[in-house]
């Protein structure tokens, strides 16, 4: 306290001075209309720059928050479509708990993938052993497990799929691997091939196994097929950016140019396909039966 009052003293002359000025710049603006007038000009400037400041402040730390609720909208949305429902065939009136039928027995309509938004935390897309992945803050605590689908939210193309998932975090391993096959399709025509990476261009994979008398350009369009219940089908994966004949097999060459780009991916979408466990094991029951007829 003995110092405040030391530095009061000290600087005393100093402190009058200022009160002063105050004190006349305020007998000037109020009673002088000219002056006034500019006074209440500068002050509006001052407090429209403060306020724009505050304002760029707040919606960088709005920004996240308002990133999450778009996603989440988003996945909502994804969610309503069509492509994303299984219709039940009535006809067989087989009952299950999670079939409802009306009282005129029409067909009914059950979601069949479900469509949750995630933040991507890691991302080795430029990993020098070509074996690219990304970590999601989502993990089974938030419904996520192995083999689902993920999509590049900004693009809405296919990213790659869940290979493991913990209760809080899952990994992806994205089309930029080396051991990635993702079964697809020539939009145009249908016809069927696989994609895979040689581990070259981040923004290039090659589609194999379409044969070279297939009508092709360059822009076609290329998506997920229903050679895997893991995608749903007609995901956009790239356009084909160039091809060539393959002499050895008949087959075309050709590179696709991915939607994603997968440098530059820090939200995702994760497709969850709830008929899942039931078709795979009608599959297995499958094989069992044929086994067992050939013994």
């Amino acid at each position: 306290m003995r110092n405040i009052f030391l530095f009061v003293k000290r600087f005393s002359t100093f402190f009058i001075f200022l009160i002063l000025q105050i004190f006349c710049l305020y007998i000037v603006f109020q009673y002088n209309k000219y002056h006034n007038a500019i006074g209440m000009t500068m002050a509006s400037n001052v407090t429209g720059k403060i306020n724009e400041k505050y304002s760029k402040i707040n919606l960088f730390f709005d920004a996240k928050k308002n990133v999450d609720s778009l996603l989440v909208r988003n996945a909502e949305l994804l969610n309503q479509q069509t492509p994303n429902l299984a219709i039940i065939d009535t006809s067989v009136h087989e009952v299950a708990d999670y079939i409802v039928l009306d009282t005129l027995g029409n067909t009914k309509k059950i979601v069949q993938y479900i469509y949750r938004p995630a933040t991507v935390i890691y991302n080795n897309t430029t990993n020098d052993d070509l074996k690219n992945y990304m970590l999601l803050n989502r993990g089974t605590a938030n419904g996520i497990a192995k083999d689902m689908a993920v999509l590049g939210a900004e693009s809405n193309a296919v990213i790659g799929k869940i290979i493991y998932a913990d209760a809080q975090y899952a990994v992806v391993m994205t089309l930029l691997h080396t051991q990635s096959i993702l079964s697809a399709k020539l939009k145009n025509t249908g016809e069927n091939g696989s994609i895979t990476w040689d581990g070259g261009n981040s923004r290039t994979v090659i589609l194999k196994k379409i044969p070279s008398s297939v009508a092709l350009k360059v822009g076609d369009s290329i998506v997920t097929n229903n050679g895997t219940d893991i995608y749903p089908e007609n995901l956009l994966i790239g356009t084909i950016a160039s091809f060539k004949d393959d002499k050895a097999n008949g087959n075309y060459i050709i590179k696709v140019k991915t939607k994603a780009n997968f440098n530059q991916i820090n939200y995702v979408q994760i497709i969850e396909n709830i008929k899942q466990k039931e078709t795979r094991t009608a599959l297995e029951n499958a094989k069992k039966v044929v086994n067992n007829t050939l013994k």
